[in-house]
């Protein structure tokens, strides 16, 4: 397929997926084209998305009180796409499979093409959030793949990408549907320091109930486990790429949003402790935690834990002790 600058604009290879991300933000639950309708309908929301193509470093979706529009930034959705292969191909190729075979050592070994470059673009997508450059054609990306390895963990990544992108849409969604813009705007022309305790207390609840709607517009309690599952590694890896753009770990606590921590804390709570199935995500979590660690230089110990739910709060620990 032939993709012009017309149909998809930009010069990053995300913009081939920008139409599923509408598609499936329309239609990612058999109510959701309807409710997306009735806001548009009503004034609430306009239709589409905002794309932002101008070449920046990082900046997160917003939802525009003024135009009704939800924004979303090109090098963003390139970013997510990045962090989640990068992240799934290194936690199932150099941790998971050895877990399996019972060969795993603690270490990740990145001693195959397909991890080094794996590598390579988690290096490259942490780079974004602090100036942008081009995505090197020769890294995996949802535009061309390289070996047929890297093609069926891209066309696996579209799915979860898709997945993810559209709960971080309906958290937007949610100030603008669910009437939060008067307080943003009462609020907007202040200094975040000068926010009264109370303003900031309703930010965090406000935000709080985005987050809670964003999950339930693509999970509900009636869903089997499996379906489950599989939306709700969307939301992880979505938490957990929010959490990369962390630039340093004094910024791990906010004053209008509940922390990032927190977050993947309350996302996992939500699904449950009770189900072995759902291990894979506090794995995940935890690896993810681990890189974060290392890349801010914080020690952690590496003593055992009888079950990964455990090591998962010895590591949400160190984040109140950083935040402390």
């Amino acid at each position: 397929m032939i993709f012009s600058q017309s149909t998809h604009p930009g010069n990053l290879p995300i913009r081939v997926l920008q139409n599923n991300v509408i598609h499936h933000f329309e239609n990612v639950r058999d109510d959701a084209l309807e409710k997306h309708k009735e806001w548009v309908n009503a004034g609430k929301i306009q239709p589409g998305i905002k794309w932002l193509i101008e070449k920046e470093k990082v900046a997160s979706p917003y939802a525009d009180c003024s135009s009704k529009e939800i924004a979303v930034q090109k090098v963003f959705l390139a970013y997510i796409w990045a962090i989640t292969y990068s992240l799934v191909v290194i936690n199932e190729e150099a941790i998971q499979k050895k877990m399996i075979a019972g060969q795993w050592n603690g270490i990740v070994e990145f001693n195959t093409p397909l991890l080094q470059n794996a590598e390579k673009l988690f290096n490259w997508a942490l780079s974004l959030t602090n100036k942008y450059s081009d995505w090197d054609k020769d890294l995996p990306n949802p535009e061309s793949y390289k070996s047929e390895q890297e093609k069926f963990y891209g066309e696996k990544i579209n799915g979860i990408f898709l997945d993810l992108v559209v709960y971080i849409l309906f958290h937007e969604c949610c100030h603008l549907v669910n009437g939060h813009c008067d307080f943003i705007k009462a609020v907007g022309n202040k200094d975040i320091s000068q926010l009264t305790q109370s303003e900031r207390e309703e930010y965090k609840a406000l935000e709080n109930e985005a987050d809670l709607f964003a999950i339930e517009s693509l999970i509900k309690s009636t869903d089997n486990n499996k379906y489950k599952l599989v939306k709700g590694l969307s939301i992880v890896l979505a938490n957990i790429s929010l959490l990369f753009i962390v630039k340093h770990p004094k910024h791990l606590k906010s004053i209008t949003h509940p922390d990032i921590d927190t977050r993947l804390h309350n996302f996992l709570e939500y699904l449950g402790q009770d189900l072995p199935s759902f291990d894979y995500l506090w794995h995940l979590a935890c690896f993810a935690c681990r890189i974060f660690f290392g890349l801010h230089g914080i020690p952690v110990k590496n003593k055992p834990a009888d079950t990964i739910i455990e090591l998962f709060y010895r590591y949400l620990a160190v984040f109140d002790n950083i935040k402390g």
